[in-house]
């Protein structure tokens, strides 16, 4: 097998991470903001915003067949794929109290599908970026998961209120997700990583991994960093349910004081 070419510029991780970063927007503004005019209580809210969350704290354990199975170019087609069915499938759902089961659902698929997707992307990054160049792939790509959420929650709401079509933003993302998969496809498709070991042995070796990562000070220190109780995403998610239940203006941004 060839090895990748070099990416041109990182800028691409910017586009790969977009259907990463839109359901969290997608949920968290215009669908809240919907799903509470139509009587969802705070709590519910809650348990539905969470739900995107969930899958991205256990992808560790399907992360070794997105490295050893299929082809990144597939397994982020497929992740990209499901991610925009869920959003046309929560598009024309009816957004009521009735309805929260299945919204629950495709919450999560669509935490589950858009993780599968990032971790596609992250084998681009791995194998096709020079490591001169990993950095700046890392800083565009979290500007592509937080412009995501932004397009989700911002472009979103700004559908939602000025077309009055509570489909619009659940449709728009669908292909604006759907128009990535065309970046997968212009990269070079990086080599599978350990192809003649069994899940299992591949797990392990993982785990291992992460175990060696934390007896070494730069691991600690990373380690440390992650559980740093910043609260910083927490407060995101909590912004929608907060701002509805206490009236405030859906075209406004709402700020938080650090009380130091």
């Amino acid at each position: 097998m060839t090895e990748p070419r070099k990416l041109q510029h990182p800028i691409a991780f910017l586009v790969l991470y977009l259907p990463f970063g839109a359901p969290a927007g997608f949920g968290s503004v215009p669908l809240a903001y919907q799903l509470h005019q139509n009587g969802v209580g705070v709590t519910e809210l809650a348990v539905f915003l969470s739900m995107n969350l969930v899958p991205n704290t256990w992808k560790v354990v399907w992360s070794p067949l997105i490295d050893t199975t299929l082809s990144a170019r597939k397994w982020y087609a497929i992740g990209v794929g499901i991610t925009a069915l869920a959003f046309l499938v929560m598009a024309f759902a009816p957004l009521k109290r009735e309805s929260m089961p299945l919204l629950d659902a495709m919450a999560f698929t669509l935490g589950l599908a858009s993780s599968v997707a990032a971790m596609a992307a992250e084998r681009f990054m791995a194998f096709g970026t020079s490591d001169e160049d990993k950095g700046r792939a890392g800083g565009w790509s979290q500007a592509g998961n937080l412009g995501g959420s932004g397009l989700g929650g911002g472009l979103g709401l700004w559908l939602v209120t000025h077309t009055h079509l509570s489909w619009s933003a659940g449709v728009a993302l669908a292909v604006l997700s759907l128009a990535c998969i065309g970046m997968a496809f212009r990269l070079a498709d990086p080599p599978r990583i350990g192809e003649a070991k069994s899940y299992l042995a591949s797990l392990k070796e993982a785990g291992r991994d992460v175990l060696t990562l934390a007896t070494r000070r730069i691991g600690l220190l990373a380690i440390f960093i992650c559980l740093l109780p910043m609260g910083s995403r927490q407060m995101k998610i909590a912004r929608s349910p907060m701002r509805f239940r206490h009236r405030f203006s859906t075209s406004r941004p709402v700020s938080f004081r650090v009380i130091r």
